[in-house]
């Protein structure tokens, strides 16, 4: 099998940089909705799973065999990720296989090495899915089939019937792993048929016979799991936009070489020259056929995504996993140079096109093991974040299919879970009451929005929300919209309670405002409804900012959002009608109580500038100041978790314990890395609990130095700029303070 001690050495390694590739940072990401689903599944009866997957849309190996797994390993991320990271090891050798029964031992330790280094085959390695058990099994048939044919041409008859026997038992295991597996069994027919025309015909009769009866065969085991599933498949709609080949061409080659996340650009095109470097034959040498072979193994499987996409459109990446071996055998054989007459010139060619690879391939994984913007949705970080700043009463509504399962899987905290809508398509005469019956019991409902499109398209629960309650938070963890929303005791009164009449730009009047109460705890959420006016139809989209401000000016509360939760954007409004504009203000935990201000505005989406205001007789400015409220001191300290402060500490100050701080230049504290100038402002938040009540008042020294020690500005204040004296504190209150 492996034809020297050294090629079983670098075999050896190779398996172990892939095997650590795809261990590396295993539990680094969270499970995401799919493998919440997959983890679900598994853990029910065997009959169950067949039943629930075929609701899913996913013939059940998979889950049978993630069952077993999960009752010997436990359901931890790693563990339920563990199988996958086999299969992607055992997929890395089996591409060395692959490359032995087409080309050579050369061919295949570099096809081997491709492999391990693969950013999309370690992408799925990690994933608690099927993707890469399939494209396993796909591979070890289409080996059996090269090993059959071997054994035709030989008129070894002996290995005839154990080959096509195992060939006909995984790529039936193949099929009842995924639906696209049947592409696999379509190269296979395909490979044979370019056999036959390549073969003397007094060889064919018996083996084709044979192999015919298995191809039967396969189709009569399958044939089963098809009539029990039928329904689903037929009524199954499109996962995609449609799809042309221009788009899929380049879309394939930049995912094959680089990974999902890589941009396309030249490092593609390498990879482009170098495939084609692989079509090219030897002068000496019948591997023509082989060639053949590892481009329809490449190709087939997109053709069909393509051509089924022209009815239904299917397209997804993770469906052309299963034609990666082909592509990383004919990379190989480019990169390889078996195609060079000259040896030296070949090694140094090798060698620099493999660093090539080597490198593309880092700065890929660099991105999808560490980049935040690669991430799989984050539900445990969701999660985490509903516990530490849920309150008694509160209530989540899972707008999603399936959510249920991933977030169970996180969240074990006391708050009802309402999974909504029940049934797909929606039935609003039915989700009406359930939304009116969960508001009723709850002060506070978190929503997490995910797949809308599938479950809600119409958007119903959300606008159902936005009319009656105060969305208070929008935050986007990878593709699931975490939305908090606060509930009103009392029907929302359509008249205006604080009128004004202010002009924003010449086209939007603001008439006034409703607040339900003047007081709020630090950690809470402020309803406030805006009502505007459109003098004239509003040609660009703008969003409402609202600002709760200490007397320093520092933003102790804000939110941004589109009018109506987004359902009521300023281009769809009519001149003259009156628009009931629902926001909800959550106040920053750890604020401290007194009284603050209330500003807010419009601004435009596409170039942030604020509208001019202009109310009276009064100055023009870009911003509107309402009836300042007050913040009441929390009955309990928040949690750690609920300051989402960046950096951690744990400093005694006299009575004081500095806990963390945040720092970052003013205005970007969504972005702490921003670079800083001269003239630039600091912005530096401090977290303070008091270990006991302070009895004096307390001096704050602040200053920036530079490398060299010497401080550069130096500022000596209070706490909370004064305007909360640390004498004021309980024993054990946590405060913000912010300079």
């Amino acid at each position: 099998m492996v034809s020297s001690k050294r090629n079983l050495a670098l075999l050896g390694a190779i398996l172990f940089l892939a095997l650590a590739l795809r261990s590396f940072r295993l539990d680094g990401q969270s499970l995401w909705s799919d493998e919440g689903v997959s983890v679900a599944l598994a853990q029910r009866d065997l009959a169950t799973i067949a039943q629930d997957a075929a609701h899913d849309i996913h013939p059940p190996l998979y889950y049978y065999l993630l069952h077993f797994w999960v009752r010997l390993f436990g359901s931890s991320e790693i563990a339920v990720r563990s199988l996958s990271v086999l299969c992607g090891l055992l997929l890395v050798f089996f591409t060395y296989l692959l490359g032995i029964a087409l080309f050579d031992d050369r061919v295949a330790l570099v096809a081997s090495f491709l492999a391990a280094l693969s950013p999309f085959q370690i992408y799925y390695s990690q994933e608690t899915r099927m993707y890469i058990l399939v494209t396993l099994l796909g591979a070890i048939s289409l080996l059996l089939f090269l090993k059959f044919a071997r054994a035709a041409r030989e008129e070894d008859a002996a290995s005839l019937w154990p080959t096509v026997a195992l060939n006909t038992f995984f790529i039936t295991l193949a099929l009842y792993t995924h639906y696209f597996a049947f592409t696999i069994f379509l190269v296979a027919n395909v490979a044979y048929a370019l056999w036959l025309l390549l073969t003397p015909s007094a060889r064919k009769w018996r083996a084709l016979a044979l192999w015919s009866l298995s191809q039967l065969l396969v189709i009569l085991l399958y044939l089963p799991w098809l009539n029990f599933a039928r329904e689903q498949l037929r009524t199954w709609p499109a996962i995609s936009q449609p799809i042309s080949l221009g788009f899929l061409a380049p879309e394939v080659l930049r995912i094959f070489s680089l990974g999902l996340f890589a941009p396309m650009g030249p490092l593609a095109f390498g990879f482009l020259v170098m495939a084609l470097l692989g079509l090219i034959p030897k002068r000496k040498g019948n591997e023509g056929y082989a060639i053949a072979f590892a481009l329809t193994y490449l190709l087939l499987p997109p053709l069909v995504i393509y051509l089924l996409s022209l009815s239904r459109p299917l397209y997804r990446p993770k469906l052309l996993l299963l034609a990666t071996p082909g592509y990383l055998l004919l990379l190989a054989r480019g990169v390889s140079g078996v195609w060079m007459e000259r040896v030296r010139i070949r090694d140094l060619v090798s060698g620099i096109l493999l660093l090539f690879i080597t490198l593309a391939s880092g700065f890929s994984l660099y991105g999808y093991f560490f980049d935040p913007r690669y991430a799989r949705d984050d539900y445990r970080g969701l999660a985490r974040y509903i516990t530490v700043t849920g309150k008694e009463g509160d209530a989540i509504l899972l707008n999603a299919p399936g959510q249920i399962d991933i977030f169970s899987y996180y969240y074990r905290g006391p708050l009802s879970i309402y999974p909504l809508p029940g049934e797909r398509p929606l039935d609003e005469r039915k989700t009406e009451p359930a939304l009116e019956e969960i508001t009723a019991k709850h002060p506070r409902l978190f929503a997490l929005f995910w797949a809308t499109q599938e479950s809600d398209p119409a958007r119903f629960i959300e606008g159902w929300l936005d009319r009656r309650a105060f969305k208070a938070l929008d935050l986007w963890y990878g593709n699931v919209r975490l939305a908090l929303y606060a509930i009103p005791h009392l029907p929302l009164s359509e008249e205006i309670q604080y009128p004004r009449e202010v002009l924003l730009g010449d086209r939007i009047r603001f008439l006034g405002y409703n607040l339900l109460n003047s007081e709020v705890e630090a950690g809470d959420t402020l309803p406030l409804t805006l009502f505007w006016e459109a003098l004239e139809p509003v040609e660009e989209r703008h969003k409402v900012f609202i600002h709760l401000l200490d007397a320093q000016d520092h933003i102790v509360g804000q939110r941004d959002g589109e009018p109506g939760g987004g359902a009521r954007i300023t281009t769809t409004w009519q001149q003259g009608e009156t628009i009931a504009d629902n926001h909800g203000l959550l106040i920053l935990p750890g604020t401290p109580p007194g009284e603050y201000r209330v500003e807010m505005g419009i601004y435009s989406l596409r170039s942030g500038e604020r509208l001019p205001t202009k109310e009276g007789e009064e100055e023009p400015s870009n911003r509107i100041l309402l009836l300042p409220i007050r913040v009441l001191k929390p009955k309990t300290p928040p949690p750690l978790e609920a300051l989402q402060m960046e950096h951690h500490l744990e400093i005694d100050f006299g009575p004081l314990s500095l806990l963390g701080y945040n720092l970052s230049k003013l205005g970007f504290e969504h972005d702490p890395q921003a670079p800083l100038y001269p003239g630039d402002t600091l912005h530096l938040t401090l977290f303070w609990q008091a270990r006991e009540k302070p009895k004096s008042e307390i001096l704050l020294t602040i200053e920036l130095a530079d490398s060299r020690g010497e401080a550069v500005t130096r500022r000596e204040t209070s706490p909370v700029e004064g305007g909360y004296p640390p004498t004021a504190w309980e024993q054990g209150e946590i405060v913000r303070d912010q300079h």
